[in-house]
């Protein structure tokens, strides 16, 4: 008797128990997607922090070889005009057999 009243409830009632089944599958499966997507926000962020490091340390580097390099070229510019023409000749054959007439 008790199984005749349950499954007789259930066939009444099969659409309503269907949509609220359906409807509480839709809420976990809501919750859990948002909490993968905020897994997957912070992932972002971070790798976004770490390019952003990186970033500043490769430019930092680039300033201070630009500042060697500008450094360089002005010993080397003070030292060609120390040289004469003969001196710088002689320079520039050996630098692969550039010449300067």
């Amino acid at each position: 008797m008790i199984v005749t009243l349950v499954g007789g409830f259930i066939a009444a009632h099969f659409a309503t128990i269907l949509a609220l089944g359906s409807g509480a599958l839709g809420i976990l499966f809501g919750l859990f997607r948002h909490q993968q997507a905020k897994a997957a926000t912070a992932q972002a962020q971070a790798a976004i922090a770490k390019v952003g490091e990186q970033q500043a340390t490769a430019e930092a580097a680039a300033q201070a070889h630009a500042a060697q390099a500008v450094e360089n070229a002005t010993e080397a510019k003070a030292d060609v005009g120390k040289l004469d023409s003969d001196q710088v000749n002689a320079q520039l054959k050996d630098l692969g057999g550039l010449r300067n007439d």
